[in-house]
């Protein structure tokens, strides 16, 4: 939005009152005025405003209305129309978004009906041509202004140090913020909170938060800070950040009670495993593989949903990249024995012939089942050479079948190729 001379005087004037005003209600005042105008005019209250509003929540740290306000205006700054939804934030090209949400997006918004004509379908799509284009001046805004406040780390520290305060409100509003700045300048931020040792330790407290707004969308942040940095992914570890998650997954009911939650832990553990060794051995000396066991336990009832389809699916990634054959040769032994005697294998074996199962969640699961048995049959070779005998049997029946889907055939054939040859050499033993 265009600011006249008017706007950006106002916002000077308050700026100037923020800084030098010895009354404590003008500052007050002032941040008011502030918030209301960072909503329609960030760029503005950004240049000018952003570093008082920084050192105001510094030196008025016990002024929990004037904190607010003052970190009110720096979420706006930052992600404007998306200020008061941190799981919106996220760019819609993100790989974790599903392909399921969009399809339903699309079906959602049906073709115009015919009696519209060329002219209703044209204004349509110059509609949301505009909507786009002002989707993206708006992250292109939220980009080069979350650059700006990360270009000194300590302002990260600031925002962060204030969750220390006993305020709700105080609390959501950064997680809110971090959500946003996130989005723009994710390794930046991963940078900055690095910084300062202290930073992990409050953020990670959040997840443990009485308030499910705070929470939940704190696990929508780690989701994003989680990726890609194991830094941050080995000192979340050592914070026990894995029975934090771990008792929220138990907490909501593993699949029983908000899918989505447990979809986001779910994504976190991912994260911290999927390619760290180091973290894979202590979620295992953690004992939290076996922990993992109810979603097993539960796959055969499942009503299948596309939110529940993704959380098994990383359910059994977490488990797999477990015993990944890059992984070293002890780490995977010992998680196998774990699988085999918690009776995870066993229910994979079971799974594999189960009907009505998403093509998905049944190729993780041969993917899984072959690394679990890979080089250790160990006490469940009775049922691994059950399920060799019948894998011609479904392997023929899959490509036959469904000799379209690759997907799904490679993790036949991947599977078989495994249990076959454990099949062989225990023969030849």
């Amino acid at each position: 939005m265009a600011c006249d001379r008017t706007v950006a005087e106002t916002i000077e004037t308050l700026t100037d009152r923020l800084q030098t005003s010895t009354l404590l209600e003008d500052r007050r005042d002032a941040c008011r005025g502030l918030r209301s105008l960072a909503k329609d005019y960030r760029v503005e209250v950004g240049a000018q405003a952003m570093e008082p509003l920084l050192q105001t929540i510094r030196n008025d740290r016990q002024d929990v209305e004037m904190v607010n306000h003052c970190l009110d205006s720096l979420n706006y700054i930052i992600s404007g129309p998306l200020a008061d939804s941190p799981a919106a934030t996220w760019p819609e090209s993100d790989p974790t978004t599903s392909n399921a949400s969009n399809d339903n997006h699309h079906h959602h918004h049906n073709h115009p009906s015919s009696h519209h004509g060329t002219s209703g379908e044209t204004h349509q799509n110059n509609s949301v041509s505009q909507q786009q284009s002002h989707k993206e001046t708006s992250h292109d805004l939220g980009r080069e202004l979350s650059e700006i406040f990360l270009k000194r780390s300590e302002n990260i520290a600031t925002i962060v140090d204030t969750t220390r305060d006993n305020d709700f409100k105080t609390r959501w509003v950064v997680v809110r913020m971090l959500c946003g700045l996130a989005r723009h300048k994710l390794e930046m931020v991963q940078d900055a909170i690095l910084s300062d040792p202290l930073n992990l330790s409050r953020l990670s407290q959040l997840v443990a938060e009485e308030h499910e707004l705070i929470r939940n969308d704190a696990l929508v942040l780690f989701v994003r800070l989680t990726q890609a940095n194991q830094n941050i992914q080995n000192v979340l570890a050592y914070e026990n950040f894995f029975d934090k998650i771990i008792y929220i997954i138990e907490l909501e009911g593993y699949l029983d009670g908000t899918v989505a939650v447990v979809n986001d832990c779910l994504n976190i553990l991912l994260n911290m495993t999927q390619y760290n060794e180091a973290n894979q051995m202590l979620f295992r000396e953690g004992g939290h593989i076996q922990k993992l066991m109810p979603f097993f336990n539960s796959i055969q009832t499942i009503q299948w949903t596309f939110e529940k389809t993704a959380c098994i699916v990383q359910v059994l990634q977490i488990v797999d990249c477990m015993v990944s054959p890059s992984n070293s040769p002890e780490n995977v032994r010992r998680c196998q024995e774990i699988m085999q005697r918690c009776g995870i294998l066993d229910k994979l074996c079971e799974l594999l012939t189960a009907s009505s199962m998403p093509i998905g969640v049944l190729s993780e699961t041969m993917n899984t089942a072959s690394d679990i048995v890979k080089g250790h049959l160990g006490p469940n070779a009775t049922t691994v050479m059950q399920t060799s005998s019948m894998m011609p049997i479904i392997l023929l029946g899959m490509v036959k079948e469904m000799c379209q889907d690759q997907e799904r055939r490679i993790s036949e054939l991947y599977n078989y190729m495994h249990v076959l040859h454990e099949f062989v050499s225990s023969r030849s033993k």
